[in-house]
């Protein structure tokens, strides 16, 4: 497809990128596939890679580089660890949050 001569150089780039895009999407469809669903698989793929850490950890974390005074650091660390993680799990990744 050919562009308008009146768009200016980056409005041009645009327009070509979308109509490059548009032509990949095309040519997935005409094999067969479905766009969306491949996007969906690349993205689960790169999430199974990403380390995930888990509740406990993050709630370590926080508490070692908190500003807080040591007798407010030590009042979370009960409530998390007899409260909060024995409910939630430890072991539970926090993207499940």
């Amino acid at each position: 497809m050919k562009l308008p001569t009146f768009l200016p150089t980056t409005s041009n780039r645009r327009c070509r990128t979308a109509l490059d895009e548009k032509d990949r999407l095309d040519l997935q469809r005409k094999e067969g596939q479905d766009p969306r669903a491949v996007k969906e698989d690349a993205k689960r793929a790169v999430e199974k890679q990403a380390v995930v850490p888990n509740i406990k950890a993050v709630a370590e974390d926080y508490l070692e580089r908190s500003r807080n005074r040591q007798s407010t650091v030590n009042d979370y660390r009960n409530m998390l660890f007899n409260q909060v993680l024995p409910v939630l799990g430890e072991e539970s990744p926090v993207n499940r949050f």
